[in-house]
């Protein structure tokens, strides 16, 4: 018992020193010349907001409110100032404050509570819509203005790279008209498709990747790990991609709307790679390849390595000229999008329509790229209060140049 009683003192002055320490320094006047900023932190009007930052822009001087809201700003040189508090959970909220100096001046703040993304209504991701808070899974969810801010050419699911956490996006292949990847969580195949399951507009797609534009789509929502299977069954066990496109629902009652977009740009293979000059076979004294008997061959096949036990080195130079195959085969190709879209909405009907062009011819000469054209007619009518018909129909048509191999790789390996 005796042994103890030093480390419960130690205990309780480590405990007690920081208060201590802070009502010194909220009580010390300001020094000469400086004057001090006072104030209280409320929230919904009158609860005390303890634990906020407050601090003056551009200056090194902060504090955090303590008991009732209450923060003291001391050793203040007079001026005019820009007075931030802030806390997890409350909107920002700033203030313009003149300080004289010896003075003291008072400055409060009415914070408001900010619901984040939390407070989101999950729509498709679960059965029933549910606020965020009260879901009994993760939902990741990016609205429509995150999806158009920037967009993108392989995809219009790729645009939820970096605004879903955990989410990783890679397109896997250069070749025109090729889709994305899409990881929610760790694979669980070595074999199969790991992309997660689509579902656009509630009906459950075949593809392991999804053909939509940007300016189609009002929101997407990712569902990870096992929440994911128990919702969809065992086909989502890598996730699932809830999408939900646009119906005129978001047009101002009475009016119409006309959007249009155009995407150019261009697609380049890399072709400064340097060229091997040497190689490693036999050949004669006119520079010629030789096989096993020693006669002059064309065929790569038979030539004769240049060295004891299948090992040789590449120091005999080509006598013949050399070329650069990569930059022969590959040159910059042109890729475009055109999509518009019309919708509209009143008392009793709302519609959406979307037409879209993706014209992409690749870097490979000779090679046509990809050509597709869709158009998208989402229909709704109310009947009253409780009843509505929704009809959505969407046509495609692909075109694509399908290429063989890899050239790329076929071509770096071929001999120059």
């Amino acid at each position: 018992m005796v042994r103890r009683i030093p480390l419960l003192a130690l205990a309780l002055v480590l405990t007690f020193t920081p208060g201590t320490t802070w009502a010194q320094q909220t009580s010390t006047p300001a020094t000469a010349g400086t004057g001090r900023i006072v104030g209280q932190i409320t929230a919904n009007g009158s609860a005390p907001v303890i634990g906020a930052q407050v601090f003056l822009e551009g200056t090194a001087i902060g504090t955090v409110s303590v008991t009732e809201g209450r923060y003291v700003l001391n050793n203040v040189r007079p001026g005019n100032y820009k007075i931030t508090a802030s806390m997890i959970g409350f909107g920002t909220a700033t203030q313009d404050v003149r300080v004289r100096a010896e003075g003291t001046t008072l400055l409060n703040f009415a914070m408001t509570m900010s619901v984040l993304s939390l407070k989101e209504l999950v729509i498709t991701g679960v059965t029933d819509p549910t606020v965020g808070t009260k879901s009994p899974v993760s939902v990741g969810r990016v609205s429509q203005e995150d999806l158009v801010t920037v967009p993108t050419t392989a995809s219009a699911l790729a645009a939820i790279q970096g605004k879903v956490a955990g989410v990783n996006v890679v397109r896997g292949s250069g070749q025109p008209g090729s889709g994305v990847s899409i990881q929610l969580r760790t694979p669980t195949s070595v074999q199969r498709d790991n992309n997660p399951l689509f579902v656009v507009d509630g009906v459950i797609m075949a593809e392991s990747t999804v053909d939509l534009s940007s300016l189609q789509l009002e929101s997407m929502e990712v569902i990870k790990g096992a929440a994911a299977a128990s919702l969809y069954g065992s086909r989502a066990a890598n996730g699932v991609v809830s999408i939900t496109t646009q119906r005129g629902r978001n047009v101002p009652i009475g009016k119409t709307r006309l959007t249009a977009r155009t995407e150019i740009g261009s697609s380049q293979a890399p072709t400064n790679i340097p060229v091997t000059r040497t190689h490693q076979f036999k050949v004669n004294e006119a520079g010629q390849f030789i096989d096993l008997n020693g006669n002059p061959t064309t065929n790569p096949t038979l030539r004769t390595l240049d060295g004891s036990n299948g090992t040789a080195f590449m120091d005999n130079a080509y006598a013949v000229p050399t070329y650069d195959n990569i930059s022969a085969f590959f040159r910059p190709g042109l890729f475009n999008t055109n999509t518009a879209t019309l919708s509209s909405n009143s008392e009793a009907t709302s519609f959406f329509v979307a037409v879209t062009n993706e014209k992409e011819a690749g870097s490979l000469e000779n090679n046509d790229g990809v050509t597709k054209n869709s158009v998208r007619v989402n229909l709704d009518h109310r009947l009253g209060s409780t009843f509505s018909l929704q009809s959505s129909i969407f046509h495609s048509r692909y075109r694509q140049d399908e290429l063989s191999g890899s050239p790329f790789f076929d071509l770096l390996l071929y001999p120059p």
